[in-house]
């Protein structure tokens, strides 16, 4: 009788045992692909489909810049196949953990999206200008919002569909199926916005804030006035940056003025007092509401927001 209820207390254990280690696999590779910013969120998803299971680090409405993860974050990182990131300032803790050796890559694909691009360097802002001792602060720095051009977009998008490919062949065909559908959508729009681009009088862009977008100008050979760089922490102008907005827009008849998403517009409100002019929101995509969200707004649903502004902007 001993004997027995040795044995049955032994398998107890066993099977206790190998429960643990299920629940412990199952947490540590819960998602397939983890991401930190919207713009990799959404290509991975329009990518994979229903296929994988992905993970947004950045919680949408939240700041990007000065995120900082928390312990079940780098578990979900260590857990995946794919970490896709910015590989930029605003995700520099990544590039810490991997140096620190707190993420090991050896054990998951790591992309960055900065890496499969070609890159322009961080434009000159009114503050920068403004100030003497910022003049050339952004020397030898590079822009982390790739993702604002088309072209980059495309690229970005068969990138990381060639990634998934590779580490899950059995899917490669859905997954080059999804990647060309999405990337069609991407070129409607960026034939749209061509279309608006080549037809317009005026061609300068005029934010309130921070400016994200020297890569959409670029590729569109757009001129641009900005308050503040991409990646600025402080975006409260001074009275001179904020006399130079309204001048430039006063001696180039711009009609309205641009704002990103989750701009308070104290500026924009301003501008718009002293010179009659419109303001509109230009979706950087760097992160969505929780509403769209929920909602499953893409990167193509945000560019279609873009069109009729950008037709505005360069009316």
């Amino acid at each position: 009788m001993k004997k027995i209820l040795c044995a049955v207390v032994a398998i107890l254990l066993c099977v206790c045992g190998m429960t643990a280690c299920t629940d412990t696999q199952t947490a540590s590779e819960q998602y397939d692909i983890v991401t930190t910013v919207f713009p990799a969120y959404d290509f991975a998803r329009a990518v994979a489909g229903d296929t994988l299971k992905i993970k947004m680090l950045i919680t949408p409405g939240g700041e990007a810049h000065g995120f900082a993860p928390t312990l079940d974050d780098l578990a979900a990182v260590q857990g995946c196949k794919l970490f896709i990131y910015t590989g930029g300032p605003t995700d520099a803790w990544a590039a810490e953990q991997f140096r620190s050796g707190n993420l090991d890559t050896s054990r998951f694909s790591a992309f960055s999206m900065m890496d499969h691009a070609d890159l322009l360097a961080i434009p000159e802002s009114i503050e920068d200008h403004t100030h003497e001792h910022e003049e050339h602060a952004h020397d030898g720095e590079y822009d982390e919002h790739v993702w604002t051009s088309p072209a980059n977009a495309i690229r970005l998008i068969e990138d990381i569909c060639e990634e998934l490919c590779v580490l899950y062949p059995a899917h490669a065909d859905t997954f080059r199926t999804n990647a060309t559908e999405y990337t069609a959508s991407i070129r409607s729009c960026e034939a749209q916005m061509q279309e608006i681009v080549s037809n317009a009088h005026n061609k300068m862009l005029v934010f309130e804030d921070r400016f994200p977008f020297v890569y959409f100008c670029d590729y569109f050979g757009l001129s641009h006035t900005a308050a503040f760089g991409s990646c600025a922490g402080n975006t409260e102008v001074s009275a001179a940056t904020l006399d130079t907005l309204i001048n430039t827009i006063e001696d180039n008849n711009i009609p309205c003025v641009l704002h990103l998403e989750f701009s308070k517009m104290i500026t924009a409100d301003r501008i718009v007092e002293q010179t009659g002019c419109k303001k509109y929101e230009f979706h950087s995509y760097h992160n969505i509401s929780q509403e769209d969200f929920d909602n499953g707004i893409t990167y193509v649903d945000l560019m279609l927001r873009n069109i009729p502004v950008l037709k505005e902007a360069l009316s």
